[in-house]
């Protein structure tokens, strides 16, 4: 197909298939409930609050000392403060092996799951990392709630890499 080049691309391929499309959005084709977002605030165990202060003062001290900080150290920071919140640290083990993990008591998956118990009806709950979902899966499981599964990782990557678990 050529396209003539004054004109924008992607207006031209639309007018040019319109003949043969058909748009709707959610609502109008979906009978679903409307999203709901609660932020419910979680208390940091003392384990938490330890790690995530060392983690945060070492870059704080590399920064008040003038160490180079790059765009990706600061962003691998960021990710482990992260974790930290979620329960965990990755740690790689002296014989090499990267991606191990190390829990640290956390208030969340308990949390988490409380929420869903309480529900009134079936919920999707996603997790920052596969971690989270297991973690939350696990204790559902052991609460009798959900069928203990995570959606397989093509499914995840169809929807942008994020790990869900289906409850209830």
């Amino acid at each position: 197909v050529r396209l003539s080049g004054d004109c924008c691309l992607a207006q031209e391929l639309q007018r040019r298939m319109a003949p043969w499309t058909y748009g709707v959005t959610k609502d109008e084709c979906l009978d679903l409930p409307p999203k709901v977002y609660v932020e419910v605030p979680v208390e940091l165990t003392p384990e938490q609050r330890k790690a995530y202060a060392a983690i945060r003062d070492e870059a704080i001290y590399e920064i008040e000392h003038g160490a180079t900080v790059t765009a990706t150290h600061a962003i691998v920071v960021l990710l482990r403060l992260q974790q930290v919140l979620c329960g965990y640290l990755p740690f790689t083990t002296e014989e090499g092996r990267a991606g191990q993990i190390h829990p640290i008591p956390s208030n969340r998956v308990r949390t988490t799951c409380d929420l869903v118990e309480a529900a009134p009806r079936q919920s999707i709950v996603w997790g920052r990392f596969r971690v989270d979902v297991d973690s939350i899966l696990e204790e559902l499981k052991t609460r009798g709630i959900g069928d203990g599964e995570r959606r397989r990782r093509s499914e995840e990557r169809r929807l942008g890499k994020a790990c869900t678990a289906s409850c209830r």
